[in-house]
């Protein structure tokens, strides 16, 4: 697999692949006063979208930890990791969708790059994640976004040290259980995304341009109704997780971490900022 593939199959998950640059968020202990920063990234970049805020640059140079969700410095996915998403080799997508829909899965993904690869032998969220990538790079999202300049901005300036969330394995675990419930739904849905791409496309970089977060929240709130199973793989579960097993305990070492995520992981009932608050913690937007 080459690196432009495993780049965008690490990075696009699912609806988190849309995400904004946001506010940068200060994260404050109410009983200590010692506070830390949140910010939501957007995980590929077009030239066009540059440069990230000023925000933050600030908030990392304020900071002895950056945190982002998982490490891509190495690229190389093994079969062993990429075969969680793929069928068995005695079953394939046909055995989960109409015949109808695969006729057009088929037509979609053999006008793309992807036609050169077993489609319809890869599992509804590995496919999604697949299709996204190649509309992604039709229209000019080519680079690795704000994670990958704050890491290029720490090597040059900070040399703090770096935190993971998660390992890629587990994302790729995570991306191979999306859509199982519900593979017609799931992949319909996915095709009506990538046949309206450009419409998508210019409202989430308008929501990202004006900081509107009531956009996420209601994606937040659309992907809950659509499959609550999915809304807990890709949002609930990785929020709580992080915040229980390596946010908190980072802050309560008196550490001052920068954690960036995918910026619909702040948003909602379960997103990052409500369940700091429902902690202790006071959440108001970080301003250089």
């Amino acid at each position: 697999m080459n690196t432009t593939f495993q780049r965008a199959l690490i990075g696009l998950i699912g609806l988190l692949t849309f995400s904004t640059y946001g506010q940068v968020y200060k994260v404050t202990n109410a009983s200590t006063h010692e506070a830390f920063y949140l910010a939501g990234s957007i995980h590929v970049l077009r030239s066009s979208d540059q440069p990230i805020p000023r925000e933050f640059y600030e908030a990392l140079d304020q900071s002895d930890l950056l945190v982002i969700e998982a490490d891509l410095s190495n690229l190389e996915i093994s079969y062993s990791i990429l075969s969680k998403g793929i069928y068995p080799s005695d079953s394939s997508l046909l055995d989960v969708i109409p015949k109808k829909l695969a006729n057009r899965i088929t037509k979609y993904c053999d006008s793309t790059m992807l036609r050169a690869f077993p489609y319809l032998n890869f599992k509804p969220g590995l496919l999604d994640a697949f299709m996204e990538a190649m509309v992604l790079q039709d229209n000019g999202f080519n680079s690795l976004g704000v994670e990958q300049i704050l890491l290029d901005y720490n090597a040059e300036n900070r040399q703090i040290t770096l935190h993971y969330l998660e390992s890629v394995e587990e994302q790729i675990l995570m991306i191979s259980k999306l859509g199982s419930k519900r593979p017609k739904k799931y992949l319909k849905k996915s095709l009506r995304k990538g046949l309206n791409i450009e419409t998508y496309i210019k409202a989430t970089v308008a929501a990202w341009k004006t900081g509107n977060s009531r956009f996420f929240n209601r994606t937040v709130r659309a992907l809950a109704r659509e499959s609550a199973s999915d809304y807990n793989l890709i949002l609930a579960d990785r929020n709580k997780s992080w915040i229980e097993h390596d946010i908190l305990p980072l802050a309560q070492e008196g550490l001052k971490p920068f954690v960036v995520v995918g910026a619909m992981h702040l948003y909602g009932k379960d997103g990052l900022i409500k369940s700091l608050a429902k902690r202790g913690f006071i959440v108001t937007e970080f301003r250089s």
